[in-house]
C-alpha cells in the first residue's frame, strides 16, 4: 500500500509540475517582457536539443556500439560523467543557437527570461507533469490491489517487485523531492539561459563553457544516482542545488565585471 503522505505527495508534485510554469509567467510578465514567441523557441530547442539530438547520441553511444555501450556498464563513474557532459553540451549548444539565431530581443533581462521558462517549462510539464501522472496511475492501481494485473506483463517480476518495494516505503518527504526538484530545474534554466544570454549580447563563448559546465554539474549527482555510486536522493539533487548556487554567484560576479 502506498500511504497517505505518499500519495499526497505525488499530487504535490503533479500539481507543481502542471502550475508552476504557468505561474511563474503571470508573476514575472508584470516586471519584464516575456513574448510567447520567445518561450515557444525555448521549449521549442529544447525538445530538439534534449529530447532528439542527444537521445541520437544517446542510442549510438549506449546501445548501437556495443564496445561503447559494454564500456559505459561497466564503469558507472565514466557513465555518469558521460550523461552529465552529453545533457550540458546539447541544451547549452541548443540553448546559444536559440538565442543567438531564432528569438526576438524584447529587452532585459525578459528575452533570457523568456527563454528559459519555455526550456525549463516544457521540461517540467513533460518530465515532471507525465512521469507523476503515471506514478499517481500506477499507486492507485497498488492500493486497489490491481497493479499486478495492470503491469504484469508489461514489467519483468523483479522489476515489479521493486516497484512494490518502493511504494511501501514511499513517504511525503520521499515523495515530494521530485516537485521541489523541478522547481530548482526551472530556476537553473533561466540562470543558465541567462548566462547564455551574456555569451551572444557581449560575444563572449567563455559564457556558453561556462554554462556546459554549471549543467553538467548540475545533473552528475543525478548521474551518480542513477549508475548506483551514490543510494541517496537527497545527495543526488545536492549536485543540481550547489548549480544553481554557482550560477546565481557567477551572474552575480561578472555583472560588472570589465569587459564583460
Amino acid at each position: 500500500m502506498v500511504s497517505t503522505g505518499g500519495l499526497v505527495g505525488i499530487v504535490f508534485n503533479l500539481v507543481v509540475s502542471l502550475l508552476v510554469p504557468f505561474a511563474v509567467y503571470l508573476v514575472l510578465r508584470r516586471r519584464m517582457t516575456l513574448s510567447w514567441r520567445n518561450i515557444g523557441i525555448g521549449a521549442g530547442m529544447f525538445f530538439l536539443s534534449a529530447l532528439v539530438l542527444e537521445q541520437v547520441l544517446h542510442y549510438v553511444v549506449l546501445i548501437a556500439d556495443p564496445v561503447t555501450a559494454a564500456w559505459f556498464k561497466a564503469n558507472h563513474l565514466a557513465f555518469a560523467v558521460y550523461g552529465a557532459l552529453a545533457a550540458g553540451l546539447f541544451e547549452e549548444t541548443g540553448r546559444y543557437v536559440g538565442l543567438r539565431f531564432l528569438v526576438r530581443p524584447t529587452g532585459n533581462p525578459g528575452t533570457a527570461v523568456a527563454y528559459g521558462l519555455g526550456h525549463g517549462g516544457l521540461e517540467m510539464l513533460l518530465i515532471g507533469g507525465l512521469a507523476q501522472a503515471a506514478a499517481l496511475v500506477m499507486a492507485t492501481l497498488n492500493n486497489m490491489g490491481l497493479l499486478d494485473a495492470a503491469m504484469g506483463a508489461r514489467m519483468p517480476p523483479k522489476a515489479l517487485a521493486a516497484l512494490h518495494a518502493q511504494f511501501a516505503h514511499l513517504t511525503f518527504a520521499t515523495a515530494s523531492i521530485a516537485g521541489f526538484e523541478r522547481i530548482m530545474a526551472l530556476a537553473l534554466h533561466i540562470a543558465l539561459t541567462l548566462v547564455v544570454w551574456r555569451a551572444v549580447e557581449l560575444r563572449k563563448i567563455r559564457f556558453l563553457f561556462a554554462a556546459i559546465a554549471f549543467h553538467a554539474l548540475a545533473d552528475f549527482g543525478a548521474g551518480l544516482f542513477q549508475a548506483k555510486i551514490v543510494g541517496s536522493i537527497f545527495v543526488a539533487e545536492g549536485g543540481a542545488f550547489a548549480a544553481l548556487v554557482l550560477v546565481v554567484l557567477f551572474l552575480l560576479s561578472t555583472r560588472r565585471a570589465p569587459g564583460a
